[in-house]
C-alpha cells in the first residue's frame, strides 16, 4: 500500500535533543490535510476547509517539497517557505512524501483533548458508581459532554474535545461533500465512534445511555445513514431523530428529534431546556432562540404549539476558524476590545500577552472600530479626514496602524495582531447570513422586534455573548439588545433533560412535528435580501 511519513514533534526535555515520533499513514483523501488529520492518529486542529487562510495545517517537507502555491505566499513567511513548509490543504498526498507537522499548530489550535480524563464535578464519589446517562452536544466544530443522572440534577463528569472529523472541513458542506466520497461516510463515522468511546471509557462506570444532540448530518454520519439528501437539492430528512438505536461497542444511543435538512437536534434540544424543563419557570411567547454556530439555526417560539425556525449557513468565523489569528476563548486569547484615550484596549483571558482573538473579541473590535469612525458600515476601512472620519489625537492614534497590504488592506493591533480586511468580511458574511434569517422569520410572522419578550443566544455565543456588539454591528435589530440573554450551550443542557426527564423526550418529538420552516436558499429574492443585508446594521426597509 502506498504510504507518507509523518514526523510528530514531541517537545524538547530540558537539556536533552528534540523528540520525535514517525508513523506510517496510507495515502487517502483528496489533500495532505485529509490524509493526516482523518487518519485518527492525530488531534486536528480547528482548520478552516481548505481556504489556505488559517495556517494551522502547515507541515514541513523533510523530502522534495512541491512548488509554492499563490495561498501559501500570503499565509508563509518567505523564510518558512525556503525551509520547506507548506500549508497540507493545498496539496495532494503523494507516496513517499515525508513531513513533519509541528507540536503546536500556530494561534491556538485546540488542545489534544480538553476535559480529560474525565473532570469529576458537583457530586459526591459514592454516587459514581452508579452510572448515569452519557450527554452529548455533536457539534461541527466541538464535542462537548457531561454524563447526568437519571435521579438527580448536577453531573458527574463533563468535558469538551474537538470534533475529530474536522480534518474534513470546518464546515457542514465540507463534511457533506466528504461523506459522498468513496469510503469518507465511513471514516467519519469511524472517527466520531472511536471518540465516544473514549469518553466513556474516560468514565468511572459504562453510561446505561447515551443521548446525542446535534444537527442532521452529524446525526446521520454518526447513525451510518445516507446523507445525500442532505448535501444536494432537492434536500430532504427521512430520518427525523427521536428514537433509540443500538450501535457497536456504545450504550443504548437516542437521538434528539431533527427538524429540517439543516434544523436538528441541537437547537431542538435548546428548545426542550428553555420550555420542557419543569424544575425551572418557562419563558414568555414569543420568543427568539437562536444558535450562533457554524450553522444558524433560529427558533420564532409564537406560542406552545406554534414556531417559525430557519437555518442559515454562517460559516466557522463566529467560533474563531477562518481569521488571521482566531482562537476559541483561552489564556492568551482578546476576548474583548475597547477604546481608551491611548487607543485600543485588549482585554487577554489569563492576563498574557495577547496572542489570539476569540469570536467575541472580534466582534467587540469591529464595534468599536464602527463607532469611532474607521470601519465603515460595508466593512472598509476609513483613515481620518476621509468618510466623515474626524481627524483628532484619538481616530490619528487608531489608524497608524492602518497600512496597505497587495491584495488587501490591514489594521495592526497591539500586541503584534492585525485585523485583515478578509477578516472583517468573513464576520460580515456572518452577520449577514444571521440577520437576513432573523428578518425572514419576523416578517413571516408579522411581528416587529418589540414585541418579543425574550431573545435566547445559544452555540458559539451562548456563554459571553457581546449584546452591545451584536446590536451596533446590526445582527440584530435596534433597541433589542437588553432582551438579549446568554444561555450557553443550550443543546448540552437540552439533552441532560432528556437524560433525566423521559417525559420531555416525547414532548420535544411531538413539538418539532409543528414547527414551520422558512426555506431561504430557496427563495428567488435571496441574493438580493443577502446583499441588503451586507452591512454592519440592520437594514432600513
Amino acid at each position: 500500500m502506498s504510504t507518507i511519513t509523518v514526523r510528530r514533534s514531541l517537545g524538547v526535555p530540558a537539556g536533552a535533543a528534540p523528540l520525535f515520533e514517525e508513523i506510517s499513514l496510507p495515502v487517502t483523501g483528496k489533500t495532505l490535510a485529509q490524509c493526516i488529520y482523518l487518519s485518527g492518529r492525530f488531534t486536528p486542529p480547528a482548520l478552516c476547509s481548505g481556504l489556505g487562510r488559517c495556517g494551522r495545517c502547515r507541515v514541513r517537507f523533510l523530502s522534495a517539497p512541491p512548488p509554492v502555491l499563490p495561498g501559501e505566499e500570503a499565509t508563509l513567511s518567505h523564510h518558512n517557505l525556503e525551509e520547506g513548509w507548506r500549508l497540507a490543504c493545498l496539496h495532494a498526498p503523494e507516496p513517499g512524501q515525508h513531513v513533519l507537522i509541528p507540536e503546536v499548530s500556530p494561534y491556538g489550535a485546540y488542545p489534544e483533548r480538553q476535559g480529560a480524563p474525565a473532570a469529576l464535578v458537583g457530586l459526591p464519589p459514592e454516587t459514581l458508581s452508579e452510572g448515569g446517562v452519557l450527554a452529548v452536544d455533536l457539534g461541527t466544530t466541538s464535542l462537548q459532554w457531561r454524563e447526568a443522572s437519571e435521579e438527580r440534577d448536577g453531573a458527574f463528569a463533563e468535558g469538551c474535545e474537538i470534533n475529530p472529523q474536522m480534518g474534513a472541513g470546518s464546515d457542514v458542506i465540507s463534511r457533506l461533500a466528504y461523506s459522498l466520497e468513496p469510503g469518507g461516510a465511513e471514516r467519519l463515522r469511524a472517527l466520531t465512534l472511536a471518540a465516544l468511546c473514549r469518553i466513556i471509557d474516560s468514565l468511572p462506570r459504562p453510561p446505561r445511555e447515551l443521548i446525542v444532540a446535534a444537527n442532521p448530518a452529524m446525526t446521520y454520519i454518526v447513525l451510518g445513514l445516507e446523507t445525500k439528501r442532505l448535501a444536494s437539492a432537492p434536500y430532504g430528512l427521512p430520518y427525523r431523530g427521536g428514537e433509540t438505536h443500538a450501535l457497536h461497542g456504545l450504550p443504548p444511543l437516542w437521538t434528539a428529534p431533527l427538524i429540517a435538512p439543516f434544523i436538528g437536534g441541537d437547537i431542538s434540544a435548546g428548545y426542550a431546556s428553555l420550555v420542557f424543563d419543569r424544575t425551572a419557570p418557562p419563558p414568555e411567547f414569543p420568543f427568539v432562540l437562536a444558535d450562533l454556530g457554524t450553522n444558524g439555526e433560529i427558533i420564532l417560539a409564537l406560542g406552545p404549539e406554534s414556531a417559525l425556525a430557519a437555518g442559515v449557513a454562517m460559516g466557522p468565523a463566529l467560533e474563531g476558524i477562518n481569521l488571521s489569528f482566531g482562537s476559541e476563548a483561552r489564556p492568551g486569547a482578546v476576548v474583548q476590545f475597547s477604546i481608551t484615550p491611548e487607543g485600543l484596549k485588549p482585554e487577554v483571558l489569563g492576563g498574557a500577552a495577547p496572542k489570539a482573538i476569540s469570536g467575541t473579541g472580534y466582534l467587540s473590535l469591529l464595534a468599536a472600530l464602527k463607532r469611532s469612525g474607521l470601519l465603515a458600515e460595508d466593512g472598509r476601512f476609513c483613515r481620518p479626514g476621509r468618510n466623515n472620519v474626524p481627524e483628532t489625537p484619538l481616530t490619528g492614534r487608531l489608524a497608524a496602524g492602518l497600512e496597505q497590504q497587495e491584495p488587501t488592506a490591514r489594521l495592526r493591533l497591539p500586541g503584534r495582531l492585525y485585523l485583515d480586511a478578509a477578516d472583517v468580511e468573513e464576520l460580515l458574511k456572518a452577520k449577514a447570513a444571521f440577520s437576513l434569517a432573523l428578518s425572514r422569520l419576523l416578517d413571516a410572522a408579522s411581528l416587529t422586534p418589540g414585541k418579543l419578550n425574550h431573545f435566547f443566544l445559544a452555540g458559539a455565543l451562548g456563554r459571553h455573548a457581546p449584546q452591545r456588539a451584536l446590536e451596533e454591528l446590526g445582527f440584530i435589530p435596534s433597541g433589542l439588545g437588553p432582551k438579549v440573554r446568554a444561555i450557553g450551550n443550550s443543546s448540552l443542557a437540552g439533552a441532560c433533560l432528556f437524560a433525566r426527564d423521559r417525559e420531555s423526550r416525547e414532548k420535544a418529538i411531538d413539538w418539532s412535528h409543528r414547527v414551520s420552516t422558512l426555506d431561504l436558499a430557496g427563495d428567488p429574492a435571496f441574493a438580493g435580501l443577502y446583499a441588503n443585508h451586507m452591512v454592519f446594521s440592520w437594514p432600513h426597509r
